[in-house]
């Protein structure tokens, strides 16, 4: 009974401890910074990075260089020509319209000056001994050419017929006859056939490149004697 009463009566001094008091509030504001005219300042880890330059830009773009056109030489109508006239676009000679003079022209030996015409140079010389042994080794180089044409020809002609003979006197040559190779009179004269149009056939074109190199000898030399003859 005692300690009930001891009980209540802390309790009663405590509620009219608690109702004398009066609750006094404590709130400071919380100090916020200003922000100025001036932009932030960014963390240079983050920064944007600049663009990589490209070899070409898409504004600039490089200019192909134009090929330069190649104008064949054609002497008898490029230069003032009369008779006598002999030779082609690489070495040949003509009489000047113009004067008593000659122009004689020869294809470059090496890398030629700035010509109209590249790989070929011409000049204008008179009566010499050396312009008439350059006239003869044209003609000489000239009538190799004519000589060349002519073996080709010949070649061509005689393989031909041999590739006719091949085809078309097969069938009735009888070189076999039952799975058996026979030597009789139509298979002797087909293989004689063959072997003659071939061999002249090949006889054309051995002929063609002997004439061949001795026009390139020609050349060569006239090619010589047009240096000798000065610029």
């Amino acid at each position: 009974m005692r300690n009930r009463t001891i009980t209540k009566a802390v309790m009663v001094g405590s509620l009219a401890a608690l109702t004398g008091c009066q609750f006094q509030p404590s709130v400071r504001p919380i100090p916020w910074p200003t922000l100025g005219s001036a932009a932030p300042t960014l963390d240079p880890r983050y920064s944007t990075p600049e663009p990589i330059p490209t070899a070409f830009p898409s504004a600039v773009m490089p200019t192909p260089t134009p090929i330069p056109t190649v104008v064949p030489f054609r002497p008898f109508e490029d230069l003032d020509c009369r008779p006598p006239m002999l030779g082609d676009a690489e070495f040949g000679y003509c009489r000047d319209a113009l004067s008593d003079g000659y122009y004689i022209w020869a294809r470059c030996s090496q890398p030629c000056p700035e010509w109209p015409y590249p790989g070929v140079e011409w000049r204008n010389v008179g009566e010499s001994s050396g312009l008439r042994d350059f006239m003869q080794l044209i003609e000489d180089r000239d009538d190799a050419l004519t000589a060349r044409r002519s073996a080709l020809g010949s070649g061509f002609k005689f393989l031909g017929i041999d590739g006719t003979i091949a085809a078309l006197g097969w069938p009735t040559a009888e070189c076999i006859v039952g799975g058996e190779l026979t030597l009789g009179t139509s298979c002797v004269r087909f293989v004689l056939a063959l072997i003659a149009a071939g061999t002249v056939g090949i006889i054309g074109f051995n002929q063609a490149g002997e004439f061949s190199r001795q026009a390139d000898e020609s050349g060569q030399s006239a090619r010589e004697v047009f240096e000798e003859l000065g610029p």
